[in-house]
């Protein structure tokens, strides 16, 4: 059977004790459902390699996706299209603190502008709390 099939006589062993090829007793084969059984393992084997190469071919695909992805980002950004997120985070931190500083300052303004004893501190402590309720921190309406 190892001269037929073209192994060595330990495979022919492998393929009837793990693999499932058809044997009638010690040693003895019928050569149709040996034929069949081999059959059946190649398309196997070939099945495996195709869904191997389709998955590579997948990944190929995928990683030319993302490189022209990369690509147009970085077209973007040097045509200034496109801007860094740090510079975007920077840019957003300075706008918080110059609204943080208006609204701090919105009591003396108005304070000056209305009669009345207390309004600065009113003013101050609903600014205080609009801060606080920016910062995302559980103010408690009317607080202070």
């Amino acid at each position: 059977m190892a001269k037929y099939l073209g192994v060595a006589q330990r495979t022919v062993t492998d393929y009837a004790k793990r693999k499932g090829m058809p044997k009638l007793r010690q040693d003895r084969y019928n050569l149709v459902d040996v034929r069949i059984w081999e059959i059946g393992r190649l398309k196997e084997e070939i099945a495996a390699q195709q869904y191997d190469q389709n998955r590579l071919t997948k990944a190929n695909a995928d990683e030319r996706e993302h490189k022209a992805d990369l690509m147009k980002m970085r077209k973007l950004r040097m045509e200034g299209q496109l801007i860094d997120r740090n510079e975007v985070q920077r840019g957003w931190i300075e706008r918080i603190v110059a609204v943080k500083s208006g609204l701090q300052m919105l009591a003396r303004a108005i304070a000056g502008r209305i009669e009345g004893d207390g309004v600065e501190k009113i003013v101050d402590e609903e600014v205080e709390l609009c801060l606080e309720r920016f910062a995302g921190k559980q103010a408690r309406a009317g607080a202070k």
